[in-house]
């Protein structure tokens, strides 16, 4: 089994979008809210403790967190859009085959063989499969490229059963 591909701008960048928001939100949340309970001891060492104060200092600190954190990722996420070279191995016209010894990733400029053991997870979101094989890199496989919902969910699930037989 094979697929073709054209991999875009848009399509790397919302891979990001999916990693930022699907796979490391909840760290970022506990980050702000560690940040806001803390941050109010600091500023006020050496005070007397107030509850009311301390409980107000600790609303402003995450929100003013919050919004900086959100700010800074906002930006972030734009900026990955244009992180890959133009005539890099990231964007650009890519085949995947399905093989029994892995997941073969072919392009103009490279060859890869991704072991089917050496996979960690299958996602997808609306617009794509993601092909985990670390924990922040995939292989984005953009769902307009597949003929239909059947041939989508027929790559998937061979996908995982190649990787539940890996030895």
């Amino acid at each position: 089994m094979e697929i073709n591909i054209d991999l875009t701008r848009d399509d790397y960048a919302d891979f990001n979008k999916y990693y930022f928001l699907k796979k490391g939100l909840k760290k970022r949340i506990y980050l702000v809210f560690v940040v806001a309970f803390i941050l109010p001891f600091i500023i006020n060492s050496g005070r007397p403790f107030d509850f009311l104060t301390y409980l107000t200092n600790v609303i402003i600190a995450g929100l003013v967190f919050g919004l900086i954190y959100i700010g800074g990722m906002t930006l972030a996420l734009k900026r990955t859009r244009k992180l890959p070279s133009d005539n890099g191995s990231i964007l650009g016209m890519k085949k995947f085959i399905i093989t029994d010894e892995g997941l073969i990733e072919e392009s103009e400029s490279n060859k890869n063989l991704q072991k089917w053991k050496s996979i960690k997870s299958i996602e997808t979101n609306d617009n794509s499969v993601f092909i985990f094989v670390d924990n922040v890199a995939a292989y984005v496989i953009p769902k307009r490229f597949f003929k239909d919902e059947a041939e989508q969910q027929n790559f998937i699930k061979t996908i995982e059963d190649k990787m539940k037989n890996a030895t």
